[in-house]
C-alpha cells in the first residue's frame, strides 16, 4: 500500500482574511474570476432559506474563484431571485458591471441573459466581514459576497 503524507494544516479552512474589495490593483490584493453562474437546485443548501424547493422563482447562485496570499478560495454569493420583484437581486447589476448583454426578451418581459459568457472571465468582488462557525471558534467562511466590478 502506497505511503500518502499529510501536513496536519491542510485540512485548514481556506476563507478570505478581511471584508473588503478583492482584485488586481484593489485594497487586497487578489486573482479574481467567475467561476460560475448557476441555478440553485431545490432541495439543496444552494436554494434560499425561504424557498427551498424553488417554487417561486428561479433563484442564481455566482461563484468566483479569489487567489489571494498564495490560497485559491471560492467566494460564494447568496442565491439571488431572477424574477420576483421587490427581493433584492443584484444580478442585473453584476452582469452590467461585467460588460453582458441580453440575447433576448421573453414575452413577459423578463430579459435573457447567456451567463456562460462570463465564466472565466477576471473581475474584483467586494466581500463583508468572514464569519465565525457557531460551533468551532476555529472555523472561519468567507463574508458574502455584495457586488462585482468588471476590470
Amino acid at each position: 500500500m502506497p505511503q500518502v503524507s499529510y501536513n496536519p494544516r491542510s485540512a485548514d479552512r481556506a476563507y478570505l482574511p478581511k471584508a473588503g474589495i478583492y482584485g488586481k490593483g484593489q485594497e487586497n490584493e487578489a486573482q479574481v474570476k467567475v467561476y460560475s453562474i448557476e441555478l440553485a437546485k431545490a432541495g439543496t443548501p444552494s436554494a434560499p432559506f425561504e424557498d427551498k424547493q424553488c417554487e417561486k422563482d428561479s433563484y442564481t447562485v455566482w461563484a468566483f474563484q479569489v487567489i489571494h496570499d498564495g490560497k485559491s478560495v471560492i467566494a460564494r454569493s447568496r442565491p439571488q431571485a431572477n424574477t420576483l420583484p421587490d427581493m433584492g437581486s443584484r444580478n442585473l447589476a453584476w452582469m452590467e458591471n461585467l460588460g453582458l448583454t441580453p440575447t433576448g426578451e421573453e414575452l413577459n418581459g423578463n430579459l435573457t441573459f447567456d451567463t456562460d459568457r462570463l465564466v472565466g472571465l477576471e473581475c474584483a468582488i467586494k466581500v463583508a466581514q468572514p464569519k465565525q462557525a457557531k460551533d468551532d471558534p476555529d472555523t472561519w467562511y468567507t463574508g458574502a459576497v455584495n457586488d462585482v466590478f468588471g476590470l
